[in-house]
């Protein structure tokens, strides 16, 4: 085994160099893992990762393939396949992404702001454009060109226009997703339930037309 006093100088100088890039490497993991308002922000997502995800890709992948084969066959027939993972109630609350990262007027955060938000941001929102159906993507764009927010029985009634594209879920499910995620907002008004848009909702059809991304997802 050499020595490292007996070795070259240039050894012994990569070896000095990279003792502190070590300390420095070891530091940075421990901050993220246990300090970082990222890591806290990553472990509390619950409808773009984890297995309601990897069920919700996967089902997406396959219609997006069908699409492409010219089948435009529809594969969501499981109660969770169009929300991501479970309804909120099994979550027990609703999960905002986008929103815990999003600028307050509806716009994707700055780089030169907040770098953490906007990567925060940015990673939500390309994970969620990934699953999102084209349904679902359809609605958020009537509720951002609606002048007022829409009664649930209208939406209803737009979740039904939709299914003879070939979408099959409930209608529960159909909303979840946009909910969970922060994308839309449902409120009770006069005993009447209507939805919305938020904030979050627009930083993301921002992110999708300023990325130059298809807005009709399959299906």
């Amino acid at each position: 085994m050499i020595q490292i006093e007996n070795a070259p100088p240039w050894v012994i100088l990569v070896a000095e160099l990279g003792k502190p890039a070590i300390w420095a490497i070891l530091i940075g993991f421990i901050a993220y893992r246990y300090y970082s308002p990222i890591s806290d922000w990553i472990t509390s997502l619950k409808h773009v990762e984890g297995p309601g995800f990897s069920l919700h890709a996967e089902r997406q992948e396959l219609q997006e393939k069908a699409v492409e084969a010219g089948t435009g066959a529809s594969l969501s027939t499981g109660p969770q396949a169009a929300a991501g993972g479970s309804s909120p109630s099994a979550e027990g609350a609703a999960n905002s992404t986008v929103s815990a990262a999003q600028a307050p007027s509806g716009t994707e955060p700055s780089p030169g702001s907040d770098p953490v938000k906007f990567w925060q941001f940015r990673w939500a929102a390309e994970r969620i454009y990934n699953v999102i159906f084209g349904t679902q993507m359809d609605l958020l764009i009537h509720l951002e060109r609606s002048a007022k927010p829409l009664e649930e029985t209208q939406i209803r009634g737009y979740f039904r226009e939709s299914s003879r594209r070939g979408y099959r879920s409930s209608f529960i499910n159909y909303v979840a997703f946009l909910r969970d995620n922060g994308l839309i907002a449902a409120e009770d008004v006069g005993g009447k339930l209507v939805y919305s848009i938020t904030n979050s909702g627009r930083a993301f059809l921002n992110y999708v037309r300023q990325e130059r991304l298809p807005q009709n997802r399959p299906l």
